[in-house]
């Protein structure tokens, strides 16, 4: 009884513990972007992955934290496309009315996100993934100025991963609805 004792107590125990807890941490992050991806093809794995990892927290996360850390990929994302139009409004006269447009609704965008960051947090769900989903239609919106007026768009890779920052979110969303 006291060798079965010595060995829990040893730090090989604790070293194993400490992995087994580490791999089940870093699966999360895997499955998570799996399953997503699997029901929404237009997901890349990959980049849900990467994107969910940047923030530390995601290795010690559980579901709910990993929805967290989208929200606020796609919140922090809204306020560098906003910064981005504020550059390109000084610098580019010919799309300067698209650019309006499209700082409307990226701070529109934005007040949704932050709704959807709230509602997720007083556990309405529902709201959160219909407020992410407004705050991608805004951002689908700005696209539509470019094409509407018949000019290439100065912030389609930006919107690209926007998109699919916003399919993170409102996949992994649909987990607790």
């Amino acid at each position: 009884m006291r060798q079965s004792l010595s060995f829990f107590s040893s730090p090989v125990f604790f070293f194993l513990v400490i992995l087994f807890l580490a791999k089940v941490d870093a699966d999360i992050v895997n499955e998570t972007c799996k399953k997503a991806s699997q029901v929404d093809k237009e997901l890349q794995y990959d980049l849900c992955v990467a994107a969910l990892r940047q923030d530390p927290k995601s290795h010690s996360a559980d579901l709910s934290g990993l929805w967290i850390i989208s929200a606020n990929l796609v919140k922090d994302n809204t306020t560098k496309i906003s910064s981005r139009i504020e550059e390109l409004l000084k610098s580019d006269p010919d799309v300067k009315g698209c650019l309006r447009e499209c700082k409307l609704h990226y701070s529109i965008a934005e007040l949704n996100t932050k709704r959807a960051i709230e509602s997720f947090e007083s556990k309405n769900y529902k709201d959160a993934n219909v407020a992410v989903s407004a705050a991608l239609t805004d951002a689908t919106t700005c696209e539509d100025a470019f094409k509407e007026s018949g000019l290439k768009s100065l912030l389609i890779a930006e919107y690209n991963s926007y998109c699919q920052l916003c399919s993170i979110a409102l996949d992994i969303g649909s987990f607790f609805i």
